[in-house]
């Protein structure tokens, strides 16, 4: 098994959040968690955080979990990517 990355990704977007915000990064956190067990859950709720406030204001949010996923997959493959393998 693989370890936990120690991604040091900023949390503070996390304390700017509205409450259903905040309720959406704990739905897209818990939808993510069991696929990326390597990516520790602070540094998660972190990039979840990030990549909602990154979207700003929206009207529709039928698919903003599917979008956030998305962004946070992209930073994972960008930042795995810039790693050199051991």
């Amino acid at each position: 098994m693989v370890g936990c990355m120690a991604l040091q990704t900023p949390t503070p977007a996390a304390v700017s959040l509205a409450p259903e915000e905040r309720d959406l990064v704990v739905e897209v956190v818990d939808a993510l968690q069991p696929r990326l067990q390597e990516v520790t859950p602070d540094s998660l709720r972190g990039m979840v955080a990030s990549a909602l406030d990154e979207l700003g204001e929206v009207r529709v949010t039928t698919y903003l979990p599917i979008i956030v996923e998305r962004r946070v997959r992209q930073q994972l493959r960008l930042e795995q990517a810039g790693r050199i393998p051991a």
